[in-house]
């Protein structure tokens, strides 16, 4: 036990240098969306904010690129039906998808995913 107390400090250093800073892409403007239950039409209005941890070029390449990571999210959310968005587990998974439909559209246009997490910071359903 006391060796672990000698090394800890210089484990947590050694972890710490091996993670990388994230870096956090704002999608600006936030998005309005409308989609239909069935019975009426309804309106979301979301704001995502996108990490990478990544190489420095990917906040350049994200941004670049944004407009067509705007319509993969704004295709996506259109689609969704009320319940999906009624709980977190609705959110997570359409956070999910998010996910996955944009770093396919970064694969195909840089090679690599860039993106990480794809964060809802304001989510308003109505």
């Amino acid at each position: 036990m006391a060796i672990f107390r000698q090394f800890f400090p210089i484990l947590l250093l050694l972890i710490s240098g091996l993670t990388r800073a994230s870096t956090f892409v704002d999608l600006q403007p936030a998005f309005i969306v409308n989609y239909n239950d069935g019975k009426r039409l309804h309106y979301l209005k979301v704001e995502v904010t996108l990490q990478t941890t990544d190489d420095e070029m990917a906040s350049s390449e994200i941004t670049y690129h944004a407009d067509y990571l705007r319509h993969q999210l704004i295709m996506l959310l259109s689609k969704q039906k009320a319940d999906d968005f009624s709980t977190i587990e609705g959110k997570e998974k359409v956070k999910e998808e998010a996910l996955t439909g944009l770093q396919e559209v970064m694969i195909q246009e840089t090679g690599k995913p860039m993106i990480d997490k794809v964060l809802f910071t304001s989510f308003v359903v109505q």
